[in-house]
């Protein structure tokens, strides 16, 4: 067991560099964890935050969730928390959260506490126990909710507490929900919710699988990225929301239509960004440990057939700047007879100045086991098109979410069904005329008025969703689907 647990610490390192040497051993690496940990009851060396990124089954999922979860076990409180009724009409909602911070799940969900219905619909509690980096977004979270609590607010800081304070804390105020944005992600404290704070607990936005756990009730998603078929990937009940799961928020930094091609600030902005002016660019803005061989090698093969053209990716992190991403992925380029000079990578700017950027390049390719969530809705947003491939799990589909959520038929440009459709879909849009994909281009703006960029509108049908659950525990329903 502690050679399988060793085995998979160094895969996990490895593939984070971008060093696929191991990743032929997968698949023994997979036989050992089911046969000496899965199948004796114990906890999987493999995280349920590996899998996601993963060629794995979803039963393969829900089996490494369930065996961490399982490790909760123990923490679950024997005394069932008071049922909460709904006072007057009015909901009571607490949302934990690690990355209360400049962070994607603060980019995302500012605009729901912008819209909440604080007036007559909720009371919201929002509950930290990250670093707090006074960056804009975690002030406004912070005013939005009326201050820290400290100061009269709701704002509530848990860093400073235990698992069992911080859950005590929260079953003092009673919500009705209690929602997790963070589940199996980096400083997630399931420990919380394991004790059972709130009569409903909900799995939403940023850990895009099954949490595997008795205590959490509820996963939020859609009819795209968790279809009815696919319910018995999850153990909690699906909440289904009528269009997108992922909230979008964009009113802060409002970024302007992308320049025209070849227009005096389009080649500005590519010299400013040190990219090619008459080069097709394929991008691709996700953390490197979203990639693996099987999409890398769809991307060459691609710039193998579309032989003026770069791949522009996001630059690591200052903690992996020495791990050897950048050397490793352009020696796998030259490998297969890619110059290494076409693989280039964006520096990491501020929000608004990466949205001002996004759209000088041409078509971003989606990852395949581990898709882009909020970089393709920043990327469409800011007028670059994205091409996905729509896969069997939730992490692969968000694309598919994101662009059935558009309008003027732009799933029919940017939605595959199998990897060969992507690779020569995004050849072809490659090949055509630039005039072709300006079209695309054109109709992608017109989609930033829609449902899919309507914070306010998706917080109402938020909302509605909350009290359903609510209606449905109340009326003696638990254990049932829910879909607004």
């Amino acid at each position: 067991d502690q050679i399988v647990g060793t085995r998979a610490h160094i895969f996990r390192g490895m593939k984070t560099s971008c060093s696929w040497e191991l990743w032929r051993s997968f698949d023994e690496l997979l036989a050992d964890v089911k046969a000496l940990q899965i199948a004796m009851g114990r906890q999987s060396s493999l995280l349920p935050f590996d899998t996601l990124g993963l060629p794995v089954s979803p039963r393969f999922r829900r089996e490494i969730a369930v065996s961490h979860a399982g490790e909760l076990s123990r923490f679950s409180s024997s005394v069932a928390p008071p049922e909460h009724k709904i006072a007057d009409g009015r909901l009571k909602i607490g949302y934990i959260c690690y990355d209360f911070n400049n962070h994607p799940t603060s980019h995302l969900a500012e605009g729901l506490f912008m819209w909440h219905n604080f007036t007559n619909i909720v009371d919201v509690d929002a509950y930290s126990y990250g670093k707090d980096d006074n960056s804009t977004y975690r002030r406004n979270i912070v005013d939005l909710v009326g201050g820290k609590e400290e100061d009269g607010g709701r704002f509530v800081e848990l860093s400073h507490l235990g698992h069992d304070d911080s859950a005590r804390l929260i079953k003092s105020h009673a919500p009705n929900i209690l929602i997790d944005m963070q589940g199996f992600t980096l400083g997630g404290r399931p420990e919380i919710t394991a004790r059972r704070v709130a009569p409903i607990q909900v799995n939403y936005l940023i850990f895009p699988g099954t949490s595997g756990a008795e205590f959490m009730d509820y996963i939020i998603g859609d009819q795209w990225v968790t279809p009815p078929e696919h319910a018995d990937h999850y153990t909690e009940k699906l909440a289904l929301m009528p269009h997108s799961y992922q909230i979008n928020y964009y009113d802060r930094h409002n970024p302007k239509p992308p320049p025209a091609p070849q227009s005096d600030e389009w080649n500005r902005i590519r010299e400013t960004h040190n990219l090619p002016l008459d080069t097709f660019v394929f991008a691709n803005f996700n953390k490197q440990d979203k990639l693996e061989p099987q999409i890398y090698s769809t991307w060459l093969n691609i710039m193998r057939r579309t032989p003026n053209s770069v791949l522009w990716l996001l630059e690591p992190s200052h903690k992996y700047a020495d791990s050897g991403i950048v050397e490793n992925l352009r020696l796998e380029a030259a490998s297969r007879g890619i110059s290494p000079s076409r693989i280039l990578f964006a520096n990491r700017v501020s929000k608004s100045e990466h949205l001002g950027r996004l759209g000088v390049a041409d078509l971003f390719l989606d990852s395949f086991y581990y898709g882009a969530h909020s970089t393709a809705t920043d990327a469409l947003r800011g007028g670059l098109p994205v091409l996905t491939y729509a896969g069997n799990s939730f992490a692969r589909r968000v694309g598919v979410s994101l662009i059935k959520n558009l309008s003027f038929g732009l799933d029919s440009f940017l939605l595959t069904s199998t990897a060969k459709e992507f690779e020569d879909t995004a050849v072809s849009l490659a090949a055509g005329s630039r005039e072709s994909l300006e079209i695309v281009r054109r109709s992608l703006k017109m989609t930033w008025g829609g449902k899919l960029f309507d914070t306010q509108l998706y917080t109402r049908d938020f909302e509605r969703l909350m009290k359903l659950m609510v209606c449905v525990y109340e009326g003696g329903g638990a254990g049932m689907h829910v879909v607004l």
